[in-house]
């Protein structure tokens, strides 16, 4: 399903449409580990925190009539407050909600959900 970001870019997030119809309203949820910052991207943004934790940086980025984005970088990133970041998408690890906060189901399930589901279902046998 295309989503609308700001500055017009789109991102095609491969969920069912499931009810939603085209112009409808929904949310767009990313993890931070998920927003890389890149020369280009989806989204481009001011830094308006930098918070370095070792290993990892995040950036909280301000970007026009919109919520704080938060987007991981390595710990030695060198990006600083006031610094324009373009944040890359990858479709495949977004996720879509409706109006109603329901999640919009993923074309294909993570390898791993798939895994523990069928682990689950299968009997377990005791150890002796």
């Amino acid at each position: 399903m295309a989503v609308v970001l700001p500055g017009g870019k789109v991102v095609t997030v491969p969920v069912t449409a499931d009810g939603l119809s085209p112009g409808a309203k929904a949310t767009l949820g990313v993890r931070p580990e998920h927003l890389r910052p890149a020369e280009t991207g989806e989204l481009d943004g001011e830094v308006v925190v930098a918070e370095r934790l070792g290993g990892e940086t995040y950036y909280y980025l301000r970007l026009p009539d919109q919520p704080l984005v938060v987007a991981q970088a390595e710990g030695n990133d060198s990006r600083r407050v006031h610094d324009r970041v373009a944040v890359r998408i990858d479709p495949a690890t977004c996720h879509l909600f409706d109006a109603e906060g329901r999640a919009l189901p993923h074309l294909q399930r993570h390898p791993l959900a798939h895994a523990l589901a069928t682990n689950l279902r299968a009997p377990h046998r005791q150890a002796t």
